[in-house]
């Protein structure tokens, strides 16, 4: 019990200032190319199916997109937990 109270403090410091993990850029999914069904923005996801599963679709942090319409294709450059990131095919 000791040893909890003494170390909480300098564990929890380190908790707080670990860096994000980063997205998985070596899955099978990357380059999966799809069109949007709904308009995607950097505020506002979207959604889609993909092998049963609903995946949250994102802008990719990397693209210069601001939002993307419906009905365009985009390919997955990133995939994170439930989340594709994408961005524009072309």
């Amino acid at each position: 019990m000791l040893i909890s109270v003494l170390l909480w403090k300098p564990l929890r410091a380190i908790q707080r200032n670990s860096i994000a993990p980063k997205k998985d850029n070596s899955s099978d999914i990357i380059g999966l190319k799809f069109r949007l069904e709904r308009e995607i923005s950097t505020t506002a996801p979207g959604v889609t199916r993909y092998s049963g599963i609903e995946w949250q679709v994102v802008i990719d942090l990397a693209s210069e997109q601001q939002s993307i319409a419906a009905g365009t294709s985009v390919v997955v450059v990133s995939v994170d937990a439930g989340t594709f990131w994408v961005d524009v095919v072309g």
